[in-house]
């Protein structure tokens, strides 16, 4: 786990590869951690989210095979382009381009769905609503609006024949997509349970670590990587890196940086204890 930890350093950024030509053990002093145990709950899937799984990416990527020509019915998945207008002018969040929508879902506004049953799949449809009087947006509660709708095709069934006419080189049938979806889905679940244990173990180890003074130049540098990396993020939400990074993390950005520091002087710290070798691969 700890060369795990340690190779998952390497790969990060250039600020960091100095640090491995310094002695850290005059900053942190590492608690034994040869017999170190964490209690993490893994994830597993059960079969029906494999089923749930395959059906969402075969639609995702059935453009090929979309039905066009033939009537949207009740029940049909279509993927359609939207934009919505609001006295001539085209009003923020109405609009998206290869949406996927059930029909009968109720995902949209009341007549939005219906308003797509009978439309021929190709073809536009201008679609006169009304927003509920108590939308959650205040510009478009009680509004009157029209969607301009294009129904680009209708999700075809998924048969041996559809899945084989995508053209994937991964899968040819059903059965192999079905089994490409339940690989990939896997190794997902074990990448986020590999990371869940290594960041128990780092919680723990740094928990019992003892630390000396950790110099402020390695501080300002992953307060600038922090900066760089997340300051046009909380400008979008409209909040300061500090009152981010609070929502957050429930610290500030210096507080963060001095966190993650000690966090990497201690992987590395125990990488050079225990001469972990990192080859190209690994890292």
């Amino acid at each position: 786990m700890v060369v795990m930890m340690a190779f998952s350093l390497v790969a990060c950024s250039d600020e960091e590869k100095p640090l491995m030509n310094i002695r850290l053990s005059k900053y942190v002093k590492i608690s034994d951690c040869s017999n170190i145990v964490v209690d993490v709950p893994l994830a597993s899937l059960e079969e029906y989210e494999y089923e749930i799984a395959t059906e969402e990416y075969f639609r995702n990527v059935c453009e090929k095979v979309g039905i066009k020509g033939e009537k949207v019915k009740d029940g049909d998945w279509v993927n359609i382009d939207y934009a919505g207008y609001k006295d001539g002018e085209q009003f923020q969040g109405g609009t998206a381009k290869d949406r996927l929508l059930e029909i009968g879902s109720d995902s949209f506004i009341d007549g939005f769905e219906d308003g797509l049953i009978g439309v021929v799949s190709g073809e536009t449809v201008d679609l006169n609503l009304k927003f509920p009087d108590d939308y959650h947006s205040e510009d478009l509660a009680g509004a009157e609006v029209v969607f301009t709708v294009t129904v680009n095709y209708i999700v075809p069934k998924m048969t041996d024949e559809n899945v084989k006419a995508i053209g994937s080189s991964d899968f040819k049938n059903v059965a192999e997509l079905k089994q490409y979806v339940r690989e990939t889905l896997d190794k997902a679940v074990e990448d986020s349970n590999r990371k869940s244990i290594i960041s128990a173990a780092l919680s723990k180890l740094s928990s019992e670590a003892e630390y000396q003074e950790i110099p402020d130049y390695f501080i300002a540098k992953e307060t600038e990587y922090l900066q760089a990396q997340f300051g046009a993020l909380a400008a979008d939400y409209g909040l300061e890196l500090d009152n981010y990074f609070l929502m957050h993390y429930g610290m500030k950005t210096e507080d963060l940086a001095r966190q993650y520091v000690k966090q990497r002087f201690l992987i590395l710290a125990i990488a050079q204890e225990i001469d972990a070798v990192v080859t190209e691969e690994e890292a």
